[in-house]
C-alpha cells in the first residue's frame, strides 16, 4: 500500500510541476487561426527560428525566460494540428533536456532504494528500543520515514529537471486546501489514527470489542484499523469510527468473570451447589482467587435458579465459556442430581 501511495504521489508531483511550468512559461504556443496560407507558414517558421535562437542563448530573449518550454501547449494548442515545424521543436526540446530528465529519474530510483534501506535500518533500531513490542507504533514510524525520503527525492528530482519547486509547493498548498474539503473523511481518519497511536488504547495482538465486533487487532494504518473476529472474519474499520466509539480491551485485564445459570430441583439445591464448586475446583483454567461463587437467584415452581460466577484468564475465557456447561452437567449427573 505504501509503495502504491508513493508512486501516486510522485506522479502527482511531476504532473503539478509540468502544469506549473505550463502556466508560468507560456512562451511557445501555436497561433489559433483557421487560415491556411503564407501567413500561417511564416508564423510557424518564425516560431521555429525563435525557439532555436532561444535554445542557443539560454538567458532571456525579448523579456521571456527559456528555462522551461511549454511543449504541452505546443502539442495541444487549440485549432492547430501537429505539423513538421512543431515536430522539430519537440525533437529539439527532447535532445536538449533529456540529460536532466534522465538524471531526475536516477535520483528518484536512488530515493526509492534509500527509502527501502532506511526502512530496514530503522526497523532494526526500533527492534532494540522500547517500542519493539508495539507493532502499530513501529509500523507508523517506518511508513513515515519511508514516505519522507520519497518526497525529498521527488523534490530534488524536480529541481534537477529545472522545474519551479516554489510553484510546485505553492500549487500543492492550494490543492491541499481544495482537497481538504473533498477528503475531509480521509483527513478525519488520518487524525484519528494519530490519536490512536499517541494514546494507544490497544496494541497489535490484543482482543478488543469495538462497534459490536470482538476480535484480535492485526494492523493499524493511517486510515483504518484491521482486526480478525473470534469467528475468523476480517473486519476493516475506519479510524474515525474506532476513535469515536467505546473500546473494550479484554487483553489489558488480568482476569475475566464467567457467568453461568442452571436450574435444579429445589430440594437438591445445596447438594448441587457443593457438586458445582467441586467441579470448578477440578478445572485448572478456573482461578482460585477470587474464589468461585454459586448463589440461588430465585425459587419458582419447585425449582431453584443457580447463578455461577467463576474467574479465568483472558486467554482461557473463550474456551471455558464453550465447554464449562458440559462439565457441570456431567458432574451433576454423576451426583444423581436432576436439572430442570
Amino acid at each position: 500500500m505504501l509503495n502504491t501511495f508513493a508512486c501516486f504521489a510522485v506522479l502527482c508531483v511531476f504532473a503539478l510541476g509540468i502544469l506549473s511550468c505550463s502556466f508560468q512559461y507560456p512562451i511557445l504556443t501555436i497561433p489559433n487561426t483557421q487560415r491556411k496560407g503564407a501567413k500561417d507558414r511564416k508564423a510557424r517558421e518564425g516560431l521555429t527560428r525563435r525557439y532555436k535562437s532561444a535554445t542557443q542563448e539560454p538567458n532571456t530573449t525579448e523579456g521571456c525566460t527559456f528555462s522551461c518550454v511549454n511543449v504541452t501547449s505546443l502539442m495541444f494548442a487549440s485549432g492547430a494540428s501537429l505539423t513538421m515545424p512543431q515536430i522539430e521543436i519537440v525533437k529539439t526540446y527532447i535532445l536538449l533536456h533529456w540529460p536532466q530528465w534522465v538524471l531526475a529519474l536516477v535520483i528518484l530510483l536512488i530515493g526509492v532504494l534509500v527509502s527501502k534501506l532506511g526502512k530496514r535500518w530503522l526497523k532494526a533500531v526500533l527492534n532494540r528500543s522500547r517500542v519493539r513490542d508495539d507493532a502499530l507504533l513501529k509500523n507508523f514510524f517506518l511508513r513515515t520515514v519511508s514516505l519522507s525520503i520519497l518526497i525529498s527525492a521527488t523534490l530534488l528530482a524536480l529541481q534537477t529537471a529545472e522545474l519551479p519547486i516554489v510553484s510546485v509547493v505553492a500549487g500543492l498548498g492550494v490543492t491541499g486546501l481544495i482537497l481538504g474539503f473533498a477528503l475531509r473523511d480521509t483527513i478525519s481518519n488520518f487524525a484519528s489514527g494519530l490519536l490512536l497511536l499517541i494514546y494507544r488504547p490497544f496494541r497489535a495482538g490484543e482482543l478488543i470489542d469495538v462497534e459490536g465486533s470482538l476480535g484480535v487487532v492485526e494492523e493499524l494504518t493511517i486510515v483504518n484499523m484491521q482486526m480478525t473476529t473470534t469467528d475468523g472474519v476480517r473486519v476493516i474499520m475506519p479510524n474515525s469510527k474506532v476513535w469515536g466509539s467505546k473500546i473494550v480491551n479484554h487483553s489489558l485485564s488480568q482476569r475475566r468473570r464467567l457467568e453461568l445459570t442452571l436450574k435444579v430441583i429445589e430440594d437438591d439445591a445445596e447438594r448441587a451447589i457443593t457438586a458445582i464448586l467441586a467441579a470448578l475446583a477440578d478445572d485448572p483454567r478456573i482461578l482460585t482467587t477470587p474464589t468461585p461463587q454459586v448463589r440461588v437467584l430465585s425459587l419458582t415452581d419447585n425449582a431453584a435458579t443457580l447463578s455461577i460466577w467463576a474467574w479465568t484468564s483472558p486467554q482461557d475465557f473463550q474456551g471455558v465459556t464453550a465447554d464449562e456447561y458440559l462439565r457441570l452437567l456431567a458432574c451433576l449427573r454423576e451426583a444423581e442430581l436432576q436439572i430442570v
